[in-house]
């Protein structure tokens, strides 16, 4: 009889445990960091939603790094960025470094530079992040940087 109890309590024991042990749950900037890894393309809407150029992100001395530029077919328009990133959670990115952009008739034709920290975020069911601080340098029209993981 007291085999038969221990073994029931064994049991109920055991089962209780392994429920309250679940399998631990990704850490969404780590998850990020996958996705970002490789070559992504990049656009400004100004130059073209069809002829993207193309960001390199790499690891190096645990240091996520982004380097690359999409070119105006048509123009010297263009938009370049470098810098390195840090994983914020699932679809957000802190980047710091240098966003260079220069379209002919916006600035007066001036290229327009953001240096410092800046967010970019991949909003509702988008297949890219999204510079957040969008306004451009001349104050008046708005600048989609976007960087594509499909």
């Amino acid at each position: 009889m007291q085999k038969i109890l221990f073994f029931l309590f064994f049991s109920s024991f055991t089962t209780f445990v392994s429920a309250q042990i679940s399998a631990p749950k990704p850490n969404a900037p780590a998850m990020l960091e996958k996705k970002l890894i490789g070559t992504k393309k990049i656009s400004l809407q100004w130059i073209s939603w069809n002829d993207f150029g193309n960001a390199k992100i790499f690891k190096r001395n645990d240091t996520l790094h982004i380097k690359g530029e999409q070119k105006s077919k048509e123009n010297s328009d263009f938009v370049r960025i470098e810098g390195y990133l840090e994983p914020l959670s699932e679809r957000e990115f802190k980047f710091t470094g240098i966003i260079l952009t220069q379209v002919s008739h916006i600035n007066k034709g001036k290229p327009c530079k953001r240096e410092g920290s800046y967010t970019f975020k991949a909003t509702q069911n988008r297949k890219f992040w999204r510079l957040k601080d969008m306004l451009n340098c001349d104050g008046e029209v708005t600048d989609y940087v976007d960087i594509y993981f499909f």
